[in-house]
C-alpha cells in the first residue's frame, strides 16, 4: 500500500536531515546562488558527489550592494517555519547569524495585528531579523 498524503507531507516537512541519503548523481548543477539556489545545493549535496553552483554576479564578501537586487538594502525577517527548515539543512544557522549581527526575537518581542486588531500571542515562535547585507547594518 502506498504512503498516505499526510505521511508524505510529514516526512518531507520534518526537521531532521535524511539519515541515509543515497548518492544518485556524480555532479549536480544549480543555476543561481540566491538563498533558494544555495539551499537547493545543500539538499543536493546529500545525493551528489559534487555540486556546482553557477552564479552570474560576482560574489562580494565585503557586503556591498548589488545593483541587480532591489531588495538588497531592505531589512530581512525569517519567519518561524523558514527558520526551522533552514536549521534543518544548515544546523547552527541562527546562532551564526546572531554572532554576525542578526537578532533572534522571541514571542515576547512580537505583536501580530490583523485589521488593526492585536491578535493572540503566537506561542514560542522566534523570528530571525537581519539588516541589509551592507557592512553598516541597518
Amino acid at each position: 500500500m502506498s504512503e498516505s498524503a499526510v505521511a508524505v507531507f510529514e516526512r518531507l516537512t520534518g526537521v531532521g536531515v535524511p539519515e541515509r541519503p543515497s548518492v544518485l548523481f556524480e555532479t549536480a548543477c544549480v543555476m543561481g546562488g540566491s538563498v533558494a539556489g544555495l539551499l537547493a545545493a545543500r539538499v543536493l549535496a546529500d545525493h551528489a558527489r559534487r555540486v556546482v553552483v553557477v552564479e552570474r554576479d560576482e560574489v562580494d564578501l565585503a557586503g556591498r550592494w548589488r545593483s541587480g537586487v532591489p531588495q538588497d538594502r531592505h531589512g530581512h525577517v525569517l519567519l518561524p517555519g523558514g527558520l526551522q527548515q533552514l536549521e534543518r539543512w544548515l544546523p547552527g544557522l541562527a546562532a551564526e547569524a546572531e554572532a554576525l549581527g542578526g537578532y533572534l526575537a522571541g514571542s515576547d518581542q512580537q505583536v501580530v495585528y490583523h485589521d488593526l486588531e492585536e491578535q493572540a500571542p503566537i506561542g514560542d515562535a522566534h523570528l530571525l531579523l537581519a539588516g541589509s547585507r551592507t557592512t553598516s547594518g541597518w
